[in-house]
């Protein structure tokens, strides 16, 4: 599994969040001038991440043409950005990620192949996993569509962009994986779980203990406003209680966390399963609209062995 360890320290951060509001664009004040004294087109040579570029001239529509894992981008409607720079929001939505904005704050979220983004609205400075990148410049259209130089997101892992030239960039982030996590990854499309990929490193500050497992998948909230949770795990022989234990740590965590809080989110917490596969060596425990459907794929991928 490729886990990244920064990633936990964002998630740490997210769960202490409420009150977030997703929107697919930030109706707020827009800065798209980059912070004073920045280089002036043309880039400089030591410029690497192209931040003079947002001084040049931008089309009136986006310009290019973008694949995500072998499917074309619908750029229809996104307006025009600098050379370089993709569009956060339609990119993030083809890889599987998502967008949220923080208007108390001034700040725009990203989740893009397992890694935050944190953009400053007032900037244009970026954080990555919760940590400032020097360097880095957004750029912000007049309507808060938000651009990223694509020299910055393939510093990213999982995130490789060829440039084939004329604005046109073939994206890939489907990392290689294995059986349990394609199964999450199914279970997660098909139930709408509005989770993201989980470090290792964050279940053992929640009290995990990751030697009862062969294997452990999570997916859990980058933000506290929802409380979808999927955990799917292989279980060492012998340690089934043990592992029940920490998936009844999580479900406790989310419903201490809704109790009082977004009435839906909880609803959703109270019809939680926690199940063993047929072939008693496997666990999960979905928090979703659909748990149901989440069981049914779960059973059938490990079905109990025949005689």
């Amino acid at each position: 599994m490729k886990k990244k360890l920064a990633l936990a320290l964002a998630l740490i951060l997210a769960f202490s969040l409420a009150g977030a509001a997703l929107a697919d664009e930030p109706p707020m004040p827009i800065h798209p001038a980059p912070p004073e004294g920045w280089p002036a087109a043309p880039a400089d040579p030591d410029d690497p991440y192209g931040i003079a570029l947002i001084h040049a001239a931008v089309p009136a529509a986006y310009e290019g043409q973008i694949t995500v894992d072998g499917a074309a981008v619908d750029l229809t409607g996104i307006p025009g950005a600098p050379a370089g720079y993709l569009p956060m929001r339609a990119v993030c939505e083809a890889a599987g990620g998502y967008v949220a904005w923080y208007p108390q704050e001034g700040e725009s979220f990203f989740q893009l192949c397992g890694a935050g983004i944190t953009v400053d609205l007032a900037d244009l400075t970026v954080k990555l996993s919760n940590q400032p990148v020097d360097g880095v410049a957004a750029y912000l259209d007049a309507s808060g569509y938000t651009f990223l130089p694509v020299s910055f997101l393939a510093t990213i892992q999982d995130f490789q962009a060829d440039d084939l030239g004329g604005g046109r960039y073939d994206i890939t982030t489907q990392p290689e994986r294995t059986e349990m996590e394609t199964l999450a990854q199914t279970i997660q499309a098909t139930c709408a779980i509005n989770a993201g990929e989980t470090e290792p490193a964050f279940l053992e500050l929640l009290g995990f203990d990751l030697d009862n497992y062969d294997e452990l998948v999570a997916l859990s909230p980058l933000f506290n406003i929802t409380s979808d949770v999927l955990l799917i795990a292989q279980v060492k022989e012998g340690k089934m209680d043990a592992a029940k234990e920490d998936f009844q740590a999580m479900w406790q965590r989310q419903y201490d966390n809704f109790v009082r809080y977004l009435p839906d989110q909880f609803a959703k917490v109270k019809a939680a399963q926690t199940v063993v596969s047929p072939d008693g060596a496997h666990l999960m425990l979905v928090i979703s609209q659909d748990p149901a459907a989440a069981v049914a794929l779960f059973n059938a991928a490990y079905p109990k062995a025949a005689r």
